[in-house]
């Protein structure tokens, strides 16, 4: 068995960028993952009811939630044009 840190990065096989997944937090819309198809299929099968999400960033909670409900807008926006 190695050090926590070998142990850690043999998780991760960084030659392959499908793998390469550690977790950030990151606000809605600001890191690597893309919400668009989400919010596509949602208006494909004319979902009408809530939406939640969970955002861990180092952000006062008012403030996260003011940017996650604009993003949310925003991204349902562009997934109606597409």
């Amino acid at each position: 068995m190695g050090t926590m840190r070998e142990d850690y990065t043999k998780l991760f096989d960084y030659s392959n960028p499908i793998k390469k997944e550690i977790f950030q937090q990151k606000m809605l819309g600001e890191g690597a993952v893309d919400h668009l198809p989400l919010f596509k299929a949602l208006i494909k099968i004319g979902y009408n009811g809530f939406l939640s999400n969970e955002c861990h960033a180092a952000v006062p909670d008012i403030e996260r939630s003011k940017h996650d409900l604009i993003e949310i807008k925003n991204q349902l926006r562009i997934a109606e044009k597409i």
